[in-house]
Order: structure tokens, then C-alpha cells, then sequence
């Protein structure tokens, strides 16, 4: 992965993530993105919460 980002060069681009999902196949569970409507209102922007609680740990 590149993490020296410039305005033409981002630090992380498509590839990277598609990798990095192919990588982690069979070992992290898809997760849920839940809306906040709560963080929404305070920042005046769509929020969305990653539930990386459901992960299996152990």
C-alpha cells in the first residue's frame, strides 16, 4: 500500500481496499453500517457507524 499521499497521489485508493478484503476473506465478518441520526444532527452531515462490535474475537 502507498502512504505517502499528494493532491495525485492519494494515500489509499480502490485497490488497496479490494486487496485487503480479498486478504481478510474467511477470517472478519461483513459488518452492519447503522445511521446516527443523533452525530447527523450535530455535525450537519450523514453520519454512519461501522459495527465492528459484531466482530468474533477470541
Amino acid at each position: 500500500m502507498n502512504f505517502r499521499a499528494t493532491a495525485h497521489h492519494p494515500a489509499l485508493i480502490l485497490d488497496d481496499v479490494r486487496g485487503a478484503q480479498k486478504m481478510l476473506d474467511g477470517v472478519a465478518r461483513v459488518t452492519a453500517l447503522e445511521g446516527s441520526r443523533h452525530l447527523t444532527e450535530l455535525v450537519g452531515a450523514p453520519v454512519h457507524l461501522k459495527c465492528e462490535n459484531l466482530q468474533r474475537t477470541g
